[in-house]
C-alpha cells in the first residue's frame, strides 16, 4: 500500500531581537541677569533756632502821694 501523505503542520515561533534607536531631544537654559533701579529721593531739612536780644525798659513811677 502506498503511503498518504497529508500537508505539512506549520507551527511559527517568534523570536524578537533588541535593537536601540537612540531619540536624541536637545534641551538648553538661559539665565538672565536683570537689574531693578530702585532711585531714591531725599529732601534734607533743618530747622534753626535763633534767639535774638529782646530790651524792654520798664519804668518805675513811685507812687503819686496828695499831700
Amino acid at each position: 500500500m502506498r503511503p498518504i501523505v497529508h500537508p505539512m503542520r506549520t507551527c511559527v515561533k517568534d523570536v524578537y531581537h533588541h535593537c536601540v534607536v537612540p531619540h536624541i531631544h536637545p534641551s538648553q537654559t538661559i539665565i538672565r541677569h536683570n537689574y531693578i533701579y530702585q532711585h531714591q529721593h531725599m529732601f534734607p531739612h533743618t530747622v534753626r533756632n535763633v534767639m535774638g536780644p529782646v530790651h524792654q525798659m520798664h519804668t518805675v513811677v513811685p507812687p503819686h502821694r496828695n499831700c
